[in-house]
């Protein structure tokens, strides 16, 4: 009985050291979006997460995924309720606005010289999605921009070599590709397709074209969103569309833009690495080529910048495990893991890499990425877009000028820049 009893005594004190030892376990809570489902959740849950926690033992990551459209409501009531993650990947777009609340960690002023070191090594493009008040309150994780895709057979047809790199050679490819193929007296093939009127498909071309939506400090529209520059960009496509070579899709209608591009029916279209898979699920032997955005006079290539950015709560109890994280996610080792699931890299070392050197396509869209544009980083960034899609499908419609929609649209955004 005796013996018994020390044997109880010892399996009773092993049991309470190793639940200490797992109470001594610190946990992060990680939310994202990630389909685990995908190469991209498993690699994230499977390869990366365990590899972090085995470089830091005693950490653990709990990760949870979370469906977009239940995720931005999600994270404010947990961050309300006091109960929210340690470090979350979020859509680039919700930084300022959360900023501003105060629901964030401001990265530079906690993590001082640290954060200054990993802040120079992303591209600026994806890193200026995490700007508010003169601090950041963020850090990119993965980012996407678009590019032109030329139809290189129908540029061959049309004798034509090479893909256009300006303004002016842009709308003279237009014309030469836009055809009427089967004599019936319509055209059933377009120079260019461009997926709506939002945003994100036209803001590259005002960029392009040395134009803005406000100044750099984000206390004006007027004399920006109208400049010259501005509304000759908007003008080249309303111009292509009244004359026909720019197909419906500009407006929302038509064949979809992949699709038109896979049946030759578009000569060039614009969009993401997203579009080579999508294209080759349905056109296998289907040839893509791309090519950097054209650009006006006097002005260079830019695109626009999505993609998401890894924030630290404000009410976070573990900071500095978390920002350990987060340069983790950062390092070329992660970056190159995650690539390899079709997520593009925000650090620039990687170009360099083998893997890089030799994709099929994600060479071009690091190349665009070097001077891409965030769109305005602002808390109302939603109610400007609004009025940016005001403007832009009144404009094509012509239902204004131009220089009329993009007056319109400056003076609103105006007022809502003194929101802030």
């Amino acid at each position: 009985m005796k013996r018994l009893n020390v044997f109880l005594m010892l399996v009773l004190l092993f049991v309470a050291i190793s639940s200490n030892a797992l109470a001594a376990d610190t946990v992060i809570k990680f939310w994202h979006t990630y389909n685990i489902q995908t190469e991209e959740g498993k690699t994230m849950n499977e390869v990366v997460i365990p590899a972090f926690e085995k470089e830091h033992p005693g950490v653990k990551v709990e990760s949870l995924q979370i469906p977009y459209d239940e995720f931005r409501k999600k994270l404010l009531i947990s961050i309300a309720g006091g109960k929210a993650p340690d470090i979350v990947r979020v859509d680039i777009i919700w930084v300022p606005e959360m900023a501003k609340e105060g629901l964030l960690t401001n990265l530079s002023q906690e993590f001082g010289e640290e954060f200054d070191e990993y802040k120079s090594k992303v591209f600026p493009g994806p890193l200026s999605t995490n700007y508010y008040n003169g601090s950041y309150y963020g850090i990119p994780l993965d980012t996407n921009t678009r590019v032109m895709m030329w139809n290189k057979k129908l540029f061959q047809a049309a004798g034509i070599n090479n893909p256009p790199t300006t303004f002016t050679e842009f709308k003279e490819v237009v014309k030469k590709l836009t055809k009427d193929t089967d004599g019936d007296g319509k055209i059933d093939q377009w120079g260019a397709a461009i997926g709506g009127p939002w945003p994100w498909h036209i803001l590259p071309w005002i960029w392009s074209n040395g134009g803005s939506v406000t100044d750099s400090k984000l206390i004006k529209s007027t004399g920006y969103l109208n400049s010259p520059e501005s509304v000759a960009a908007l003008q080249l496509l309303v111009d292509l569309y009244k004359d026909g070579y720019m197909a419906e899709t500009i407006l929302g209608g038509g064949e979809d833009t992949g699709a038109g591009y896979g049946n030759y029916h578009y000569g060039m279209i614009f969009g993401g690495p997203w579009f080579w898979p999508i294209i080759k699920g349905q056109f296998p032997d289907k040839e893509l080529d791309f090519a950097l955005y054209p650009h006006g006079e006097g002005a260079q290539s830019i695109s626009v910048v999505g993609g998401e950015n890894m924030i630290i709560p404000a009410t976070s109890k573990h900071k500095d495990i978390a920002w350990e994280f987060a340069k983790y996610l950062l390092s070329e080792d992660v970056q190159v893991k995650m690539a390899k699931t079709g997520q593009i890299p925000v650090i620039s070392s990687v170009i360099d890499t083998e893997y890089f050197k030799s994709h099929p396509y994600f060479g071009i869209f690091m190349e665009q990425l070097k001077t891409a544009n965030a769109r305005t980083v602002h808390p109302q960034w939603n109610r400007i877009k609004e009025e940016l899609h005001k403007a832009f499908e009144t404009a094509i419609l012509g239902g204004m000028t131009s220089q009329e929609a993009l007056d319109k649209a400056a003076n609103e955004i105006d007022k809502i820049l003194k929101m802030k």
